[in-house]
């Protein structure tokens, strides 16, 4: 898919596109890493819901991934 098909918002650590949005992590200064990666749907969630689902899935990956660094 080419580069400019996405949205990218480095501030907020997300990219998204028609159909997915990914969220970021910072694994250094100014290199960024997938903590996850979701279709958008068609029935969203309110946006505190969201947020907090989103929240959640990439802590969960974040330190699923610390703890394999180990």
């Amino acid at each position: 898919m080419p580069a400019y098909d996405w949205t990218i918002d480095a501030a907020a650590r997300i990219a998204e596109n028609d159909d997915y949005l990914v969220s970021l992590y910072d694994i250094a200064d100014g290199e960024f890493d997938i903590a996850y990666v979701r279709p958008k749907t068609v029935q969203a969630l309110d946006g505190a819901a969201q947020a907090a689902r989103e929240a959640l899935i990439a802590f969960d990956i974040a330190m699923h991934r610390s703890m394999n660094r180990r």
